[in-house]
């Protein structure tokens, strides 16, 4: 690893570990907080279900900017926690031309992204089914890889590709075979063909800026000496903001509920925003859940941030999928979903690509030649902790503050 370089990885295993099994558990809560909210009526005279897709994302960006708030209260009464200048006062030089403090317009671009992704996930969750879901998201890897190997030139190696493709086979075969199965159970009044297509749609977008985020969102920490729960800190602020304004904005916006109940509000607008809070503070239930989605959006996120940091936008994306397959295990559990035997197969394909990519389990034959590609200029994608330790002659303290 040459001298200029910020090694990828700061923590230790057991630590990373951890924090990926934050970002899993978090976000299965998540998206099963999100799903709940809406399945709550709002009208029950019209049927109406709470379809409040950009009131979902403003709550969103109220869980990110928690985070905003916590890296203030620790940096004023706990400043050894984070040490942002530390680091680079230990021996470590970020690539130059880079800046120790990272100005809040930074945060701008991925929250843009964020913003058109959430309220484009709220919107496929309402219109579609949740295999759906989770098979179409199956692809936010490959995206993700593709996105990577472009702008951050990051380098595969074998067994980190043949993991990729066996974890994104795995989600596809789980997700087609509920699918199938419901099409063929489905009567002509259940699919409203019109919410499908333009749920997938939203699916299939979504995916692209989620992967557009997490790849973004490495480039800015791989740059500048910022924490992971600042950075998504400052996207929950710039978030309040644009989504305040995408509400006023689609709250005027003409929108037949006749024609399109999926996605309209029974106002005539796209979004109905005072209805829709008044429905929240009127239900236990639905305050509830939201309140939850809140929370789980901090863990969420702060912990993937993490992820990307130390290990890069990839391994998040991988995360991302494998909640997704939790989300459809909890379902079968507790909401008596159809089990079918070769989505089975299907997880354990997803969990075995997983733990190929992350070097759980390893096949030599994987492995050769990994060095001869690591030997050169190109980025790395693994790291050995203690390896790095012992070349950097870096404190352990600098690089155990360094990653939030």
């Amino acid at each position: 690893m040459s001298q200029n370089k910020l090694p990828r990885s700061y923590l230790p295993p057991r630590i990373i570990k951890a924090v990926m099994f934050g970002t899993v558990s978090f976000g299965a809560l998540e998206i099963i907080s999100a799903k709940q909210q809406d399945d709550v009526v709002q009208n029950a005279s019209t049927g109406q279900l709470w379809n409040h897709p950009f009131l979902q994302g403003f709550n969103m960006f109220v869980g990110e900017f928690l985070c905003l708030i916590l890296y203030v209260i620790l940096t004023k009464y706990s400043p050894g926690v984070f040490n942002e200048d530390e680091v680079n006062t230990s021996g470590i030089h970020i690539k130059e031309g880079s800046r120790n403090k990272v100005h809040i317009w930074l945060a701008l671009i991925p929250s843009i992204l964020e913003i058109i992704n959430c309220s484009l996930e709220y919107a496929s969750l309402s219109l579609i089914n949740q295999s759906i879901y989770v098979m179409m998201r199956g692809g936010i890897p490959i995206a993700t890889a593709g996105l990577s190997v472009i702008f951050l030139g990051t380098v595969l190696l074998r067994h980190e590709i043949v993991g990729l493709l066996l974890a994104v086979l795995g989600i596809i075969v789980v997700g087609l075979t509920q699918y199938l199965n419901g099409i063929a159970g489905a009567s002509s009044a259940e699919a409203a063909q019109n919410d499908i297509n333009t749920g997938i749609m939203c699916v299939l977008l979504s995916l692209l800026m989620s992967s557009m985020q997490m790849t973004v969102e490495e480039k800015i920490m791989k740059e500048y000496q910022i924490t992971p729960l600042k950075l998504i800190g400052l996207e929950g602020f710039w978030g309040l903001i644009l989504s305040t304004i995408a509400i006023f904005a689609t709250s005027l916006i003409p929108c037949s509920y006749v024609i399109n109940g999926g996605v309209c509000q029974s106002n005539g607008y796209v979004e109905a925003p005072w209805p829709g809070y008044s429905t929240v503070f009127g239900s236990s239930t639905l305050l509830m859940w939201v309140m939850i989605d809140v929370f789980a959006v901090a863990g969420t996120n702060s912990n993937a941030a993490t992820v990307t940091k130390n290990l890069s936008a990839l391994s998040t994306a991988i995360l991302v999928v494998t909640t997704d397959v939790v989300v459809w295990l909890a379902g079968l559990i507790f909401n008596g979903e159809t089990f079918y035997v070769v989505q089975l197969l299907g997880f354990i394909m997803l969990v075995t690509g997983c733990l190929l990519y992350e070097k759980v389990i390893v096949i030599k034959q994987l492995m050769v030649g990994n060095e001869d590609i690591l030997a050169g200029d190109a980025p790395d994608t693994t790291f050995e902790l203690q390896s790095s330790r012992a070349t950097l002659d870096v404190p352990n303290r600098a690089l155990q503050n360094s990653y939030y």
